[in-house]
């Protein structure tokens, strides 16, 4: 009885294991992640005499919105896939991601508009 007891308890400890070191945070460098975001990003925005914004986010969670030497912002931003969050002196702005590549992304505004960031090699 005391063998069986002993190979149960193993059987649980090994399945343990293997459960904890299987689940892991899927996002970590996924599609959640804002490792993705970090960077420097170019919009199909144009600000004014074709000057297109153009967003650094920083690994520390924050990011600059420049528009050549006419406009800047800073903040912070958060990113739980589907939801790019920036929040700066003027508010907050939620966008929704629809799609993410390797050198551009998509985001949906709350009106309903698209914009298109561009890696900026």
């Amino acid at each position: 009885m005391r063998t069986f007891r002993f190979i149960g308890m193993a059987l649980f400890a090994i399945l343990m294991c293997v459960n904890f070191t299987a689940c892991n945070n899927d996002d970590e460098d996924g599609l959640g992640s804002s490792k993705r975001l970090v960077g420097t990003w170019i919009t199909d925005v144009i600000w004014t005499d074709d000057i297109h914004w153009v967003y650094t986010f920083n690994a520390d969670g924050t990011y600059t919105a420049k528009a050549g030497v006419y406009e800047s912002v800073k903040g912070r931003y958060t990113y739980k896939h589907p939801i790019l969050t920036l929040s700066d002196t003027d508010g907050t702005s939620i966008f929704t991601i629809v799609s993410f590549e390797n050198d551009f992304f998509v985001v949906m505004t709350d009106k309903g508009k698209a914009i298109t960031f561009y890696k900026d090699n």
